[in-house]
């Protein structure tokens, strides 16, 4: 879905940080790789796992991210300007934010049969003198590659008219290009004036699975998530079969009933004689449980899913289960992405070095962030646990 994210003067981001996720062409044909629906020539991971020390930027690089999605999916009303906060120093407040993202979508009006369509998003934010918070959008443009060259589908600058391409149903002359905010993005409030191919276009980025909300990685409600078990049969056998695959004891997950008559997980171990409720389970087997409908979602429907720190309370086996369903073909049909942080630097020696990206600090104290394949001399299969460790990758804390 997406083939590179560009972001800068962003929170811990002081200058730019770029991620290109396309494969070079030199690189084995590999299962864990896909092909881009928009160009067939493209290879991209399934899996980009970031990894870094603390502090070093590995959530401020998914945060971002997940802060433009959601600007361009959000009500007009909304103030989605909140989250793009620059890099705090002097000679950074008053510098624009950047973002540009290259990504895969569907576009009915171009006709390229089963094919997406290669697009690019860019937003330049300013701010006033002083503070720290965005102001107003400077820039904004989608434009679209259906057979190579550039088409824009929108475009704005500054305080001008927002310009569309005529397959949107919009004429130059249509008052609601006039009437766009300043603090929002200009696809989402015409898609809120009932524009219906901008519509489409934030139905298909929107709803993202992801853990990034707040300053923690999110956790899903308990209740919430038992009561979807409940009203989805499904998921409860699928995460019920996953759990005897994990091997960690439990023979099945089922829905009972508490006293108030309110539904609850019950997991029957093996030797156990009783159905044991989940707040009695492990931390881990409790954050399987509760992000596992988010997780599955995504796979089911091909969609990117972002999640900080996703073998937090996990046991690195199943963590690298988890992996393995993103990265292998038969379980992922529909290409899903998935974005994440890790922290257990075991994990590296189940990725290829196209999969892993190193993030750190440089000397200025910005996030900056490179792959592992643009390491010169690195072979494939090299253990990227032992060179990560080693400093030959780079991103080491540095202690004492």
């Amino acid at each position: 879905m997406i083939h590179r994210f560009r972001i800068g003067n962003f929170q811990s981001i002081r200058q730019s940080v770029e991620l290109d996720f396309r494969i070079p062409g030199t690189t084995p044909e590999l299962p864990c790789f896909r092909r881009s629906s928009a160009r067939p020539d493209v290879r991209l991971p399934n899996v980009i796992a970031l990894v870094g020390p603390n502090g070093s930027g590995k959530t401020t690089v998914l945060r971002a991210l997940m802060t433009v999605i959601r600007f361009v999916a959000s009500a007009p009303s909304q103030d989605g300007l909140a989250g793009f906060l620059p890099f705090v120093s002097t000679d950074s407040w008053a510098r624009e934010t950047l973002v540009e993202i290259d990504f895969d979508i569907s576009i009915p009006w171009y006709d390229l049969g089963e094919s997406d369509t290669l697009c690019r998003y860019s937003l330049n934010l300013q701010r006033n003198e002083g503070t720290l918070a965005a102001d107003r959008v400077s820039h904004e443009a989608l434009y679209a590659f259906p057979k190579g060259r550039p088409r824009r589908i929108l475009e704005r600058n500054g305080s001008e008219t927002v310009r569309v391409a005529q397959e949107t149903g919009m004429r130059p002359g249509d008052d609601r290009l006039k009437s766009v905010p300043d603090k929002a993005s200009a696809i989402a409030a015409l898609s809120w004036m009932g524009v219906a191919s901008f519509a489409d276009i934030v139905g298909k980025i929107s709803g993202v699975p992801t853990n990034i909300l707040g300053s923690d990685p999110w956790k899903p409600d308990a209740d919430a998530v038992t009561k979807f078990y409940k009203e989805n049969p499904k998921y409860l056998e699928t995460v019920s079969d996953r759990m005897r695959r994990f091997d960690i004891g439990i023979e099945n997950m089922s829905v009972g009933d508490n006293n108030d008559g309110s539904p609850m997980l019950l997991f029957k171990h093996f030797g156990l004689d009783l159905n044991m409720p989940l707040h009695s389970e492990s931390s881990g087997t409790r954050h399987m449980v509760l992000m596992f409908p988010l997780i599955h979602f995504a796979l089911e429907t091909g969609r990117l899913v972002i999640m900080d720190a996703l073998d937090t309370d996990l046991h690195a086996d199943l963590a690298i289960e988890v992996l393995e369903w993103f990265r292998r073909p038969d379980l992922n049909p529909h290409g899903a992405l998935l974005i994440c942080s890790l922290h257990n630097l075991a994990l590296l020696d189940d990725l290829e070095k196209e999969e892993a990206f190193i993030v750190e600090k440089d000397q200025d104290g910005g996030t900056v962030a490179y792959g592992a394949r643009d390491i010169p001399g690195l072979r494939r299969k090299a253990g990227l646990q032992k060179l990560y460790r080693s400093g030959a990758l780079g991103g080491l804390p540095t202690i004492g």
